[in-house]
């Protein structure tokens, strides 16, 4: 009975009374040591936050300019093989490449390699439409581990 006593005059407690102005206070008091120091460390965050968005504009910057630099390379990669000539191969590799368009054919033939269709037929489609209109067949040799 006690117990029930007690629960009832905490309920009352925490109800408040009608007309009652509702008193706020700040959760750290604005003129104490810990008042100055949460002001002090939420500046100090700020300031970190601005330092890193400002990073990570310059590293996103510096990973399109480095991606750029990438798209406009080639690198051809021409491994020894036993009884041939590495000069004569890379001389041939060299060839081949300078032969080769540029890195949009590349990517044209690697879309087509996955099966991926571009929008409108790209140059490959339209060599590739002619040979098989006129009956042609390409057939691609392997000299060792060149392909050709």
């Amino acid at each position: 009975m006690m117990a029930m006593a007690d629960e009832t005059h905490t309920d009352l407690a925490a109800t408040p009374r009608r007309g009652a102005v509702a008193r706020t206070s700040p959760i750290v008091p604005r003129d104490s040591i810990s008042g100055h120091a949460l002001i002090a460390v939420v500046a100090i965050m700020t300031f970190l936050a601005s330092l890193t968005t400002g990073a990570v504009v310059l590293i996103q910057q510096a990973a399109h300019e480095w991606q750029s630099d990438i798209a406009r390379e080639l690198t051809i990669q021409v491994r020894p093989v036993a009884g041939r000539d590495i000069e004569a191969d890379v001389q041939r590799a060299a060839a081949l490449a300078k032969g080769i368009g540029g890195v949009a054919e590349a990517r044209a033939i690697g879309l087509a390699l996955h099966g991926i269709e571009t929008p409108r037929p790209m140059t490959h489609d339209l060599i590739k439409n002619l040979l098989d209109e006129v009956g042609a067949e390409v057939v691609i040799e392997s000299n060792g581990d060149v392909p050709f």
